[in-house]
């Protein structure tokens, strides 16, 4: 599994012929193994839905802003604070269930 912009640069194969560790180098020039690349991977995934969450809450904020602005309908302005601060609960939440989290690998002895 070779990350975008990464380049292979080798494997290790044992005296059988199977993968022992196959390594690429990342765009800082590091190796990394299988598992740092799907580590890397993944967390880029959990950053763009990060942005996305962000993204949400920021034009809620400024929806907020424009229909106290324009003298909306109170159930409008209440309904999009709500939406506001639900987003930003999921954002903590899914921050807390992935970058806080302790993988269950690392709970058991």
């Amino acid at each position: 599994m070779a990350v975008e912009g990464s380049s292979t640069k080798g494997t290790g194969q044992s005296a059988g012929g199977s993968n022992l560790r196959r390594s690429t180098m990342n765009q800082s020039g590091l190796q990394l193994s299988e598992e740092q690349q799907l580590n890397e991977a993944s967390f880029g995934e959990v950053d763009v839905v990060m942005l996305y969450l962000e993204e949400a809450r920021r034009r809620a904020e400024r929806a907020c802003a424009e229909l106290r602005r324009i003298g909306a309908e109170p159930h409008l302005i209440e309904a999009t604070e709500t939406v506001q601060e639900q987003v930003s609960e999921l954002a903590r939440k899914y921050r807390h269930g992935t970058f806080f989290a302790v993988p269950e690998a690392q709970t058991s002895l």
